[in-house]
């Protein structure tokens, strides 16, 4: 998987470029839509100066298909499938071969998604497509390589659950989201059931029924003739079934509950303590997104973020405190703001956050900032989106949230021509209100609390939550 491995930074960098929805291109690169020899629709960003071609296969996570209290499945799945093999060969002997073509492929499951990646030059495009093509749909989904993926999963669980940060992430889905299936998919490595329980013959279903043709997003970018690039695309996905795609009820996102309110988790084994805050951003699908992307770049990304200067520089508060955007499934998008503090500082830290943050969605932003940030940022984008694969994902990130197909061409000259009133009126009127956000604290001891909700365990956050 040499490709891949080459590019693991680059992929990670795009995962943030992506939530940016960015990219720069040259008047003959222009981001377009085009159909496969074999009717695939599909998005293809051109670079000229790439030296091959990245190809990005995106479906939904349809909880209609994953067993309620099975919602581990889809990581379960992924894994099983990279580690099994397919049609009687090992994984490692595939590995090698696609390494042999200098190629690489992916799959990954998310919360909102379930993605596989292929990168290869396009001279080897259709044999790198064919390896790839037997793993993701004739993979060897033996109850060895389920079993130990399914290990494999309880463990980063466990160590993802013993952190602060992961409680309060439990804290926040419990209280925003209650018992929702969708609740349960965004968080299956909190909860040893929802992995332990997934079972083989289910996995074997999901596989069949889900990676199919219904709901599929196709993305292809880099360097190559488009019609090679169209036959790789069908030889990667020969054979794909059609599927079915009657959406259930169980697909639909829950109703939020942002209220205002702290919810504050004692739990005397964290080291250290953490305040998180999440509240929900309109998702505008059109240029000016971008700008809701950019400030929050501006207010909890690096030494000159708001919330760093105040927090850390100023108050000498904090270890580190940041902010982004989180979206789901395409559909909505919110602002999520974490800090990792001294828990005898903790509560001091906590009106210290809110008060931060509500000079910056009051008072806005500062022509110096602005241009600071926006000009870092760019030149990030522009060294990072000469990678195909991180290209392909910026790409696949406007298409699944529904952004017109060329978008991505127009977003730089648009980030240019704003100014800082224009991005402070941006952010008064978009980012929520305090009143519309939850807070979340995870410490060993609520002393001095602000809480509106003081609980002992994630469960007990169920007698906090109003019905909606």
């Amino acid at each position: 998987m040499r490709t891949l491995a080459k590019t693991s930074t680059c992929v990670a960098l795009s995962m943030f470029v992506a939530s940016m929805t960015i990219a720069t291109a040259d008047q003959n690169d222009a981001t377009t839509t085009l159909t496969t020899p074999n009717g695939l629709s599909y998005v293809y960003r051109p670079m000229s100066d790439a030296k091959r071609v990245a190809i990005l296969i995106t479906w939904p996570t349809r909880l209609s298909l994953i067993p309620k209290g099975q919602e581990g499945l889809p990581y379960v799945a992924a894994r099983s499938m990279l580690l099994g093999g397919a049609e009687g060969r090992r994984s490692n002997e595939l590995k090698m071969e696609l390494a042999d073509l200098d190629s690489g492929f992916q799959i990954k499951a998310e919360p909102d998604f379930f993605r596989v990646m292929l990168a290869a030059p396009v001279e080897n495009g259709l044999k790198a497509a064919s390896l790839a093509n037997r793993i993701l749909l004739k993979p060897d989904l033996g109850r060895e390589w389920f079993e130990r993926s399914k290990s494999q999963i309880l463990r980063m669980g466990a160590q993802q659950r013993s952190s602060a940060l992961g409680q309060s992430l439990l804290v926040a889905r419990q209280y925003a989201m209650g018992d929702h299936p969708y609740a349960r998919a965004t968080t299956p490595f909190y909860s040893d059931s929802l992995v332990a329980a997934v079972d083989h013959t289910a996995v074997v279903s999901w596989h069949r029924n889900a990676i199919t043709r219904q709901g599929m997003k196709i993305v292809a970018s880099g360097q190559g003739d488009p019609k090679k690039i169209g036959q790789t695309i069908d030889r990667f996905l020969e054979g794909l079934p059609d599927g079915s795609n009657a959406e259930q009820a169980s697909d639909a996102l829950p109703q939020f509950r942002l209220d205002g309110k702290t919810v504050v988790l004692e739990d005397p084994n964290a080291k250290k303590s953490v305040v998180m805050m999440f509240g929900e951003i309109p998702l505008a699908r059109d240029l000016s997104d971008a700008r809701s992307n950019l400030a929050v770049r501006i207010l909890g990304e690096g030494p000159n973020a708001h919330l760093f200067k105040k927090l850390r520089t100023e108050l000498g508060l904090s270890y580190r405190v940041t902010a982004r955007t989180i979206m789901m499934q395409g559909r909505k998008k919110f602002l999520g703001i974490a800090g990792e503090f001294e828990s005898a500082q903790v509560m001091k830290a906590v009106g210290a956050m809110h008060q931060t943050y509500d000079a910056f969605v009051r008072t806005g932003v500062s022509d110096e900032e602005l241009a600071a940030v926006r000009d870092q940022t760019l030149l990030k984008f522009d060294k990072a989106m000469k990678s195909p694969m991180a290209s392909a994902m910026s790409v696949m990130e406007g298409v699944i949230s529904g952004f017109e197909v060329g978008t991505v061409d127009r977003i730089k000259p648009y980030l240019l021509d704003t100014t800082a009133d224009q991005m402070s009126a941006h952010i008064a009127s978009t980012f929520p209100r305090r009143d519309d956000m939850l807070t979340v604290v995870v410490t060993p001891r609520a002393t001095g609390s602000v809480a509106d909700c003081t609980v002992q365990s994630v469960e007990d956050v169920k007698a906090c939550r109003p019905q909606l």
